[in-house]
């Protein structure tokens, strides 16, 4: 089990690859990403991320406080990604401020086998996203192909009272699901 609390204001200040606040494993066990209130992380690459990478068991949480301004220059706000046999939730208060070169909030699941009983929530609150070139909140299982795997039962739900503007061709709010699971969004 990993957790990371983060109280503090992190800027990279060299490099074009980087992750501001990163929080990840390598083995079974659950992973969390605490942001508290009020603080400003900014990185090149991924503003905070929180990754389970065994493709065994255990799930990824971000959690961001209110107010708190999260930057991630080329790639992702926040990051949110297993590849095995877990819950993925992304929280945020309100007031928050996200920006970035691709994805605002991704939220992923790479399980190529999950019961019904794991999901992919995403809850942001009162908050403003600034997406690049792929869109606001991007959400759900992807298994590794753009093929539904039958095996995966996970269910996607993404609540969103942001404001999001994103650029040309790109979305405010993706949820998907590459397996057999519901899908939820509430705006």
């Amino acid at each position: 089990t990993v957790v990371v609390n983060n109280y503090a204001n992190v800027t990279q200040t060299g490099g074009a690859l980087g992750t501001g606040v990163n929080a990840y494993d390598y083995g079974n066990g659950n992973v969390t990403l605490n942001d508290e209130a009020g603080t400003s992380v900014s990185a090149a690459q991924i503003g905070i991320g929180a990754y389970a990478l065994s493709g065994g068991t255990g799930n990824v949480t971000i959690s961001v406080g209110a107010n708190a301004t999260i930057t991630g220059g080329s790639s992702y706000g926040i990051q949110a990604n297993a590849t095995g046999v877990g819950n993925v939730n992304v929280t945020t208060g309100d007031g928050d401020v996200i920006t970035s070169g691709n994805n605002g909030i991704i939220a992923l699941d790479q399980a190529t086998s999950i019961s019904s009983a794991y999901s992919v929530n995403v809850n942001v609150g009162a908050d403003t996203i600034h997406a690049g070139s792929n869109g606001g909140i991007n959400a759900g299982y992807y298994p590794g192909s753009n093929n539904v795997v039958s095996g995966v039962h996970g269910n996607v739900s993404v609540t969103s009272n942001a404001t999001i503007t994103t650029g040309p061709n790109s979305y405010g709010i993706n949820a998907f699901n590459w397996g057999t699971g519901d899908v939820a969004v509430t705006t």
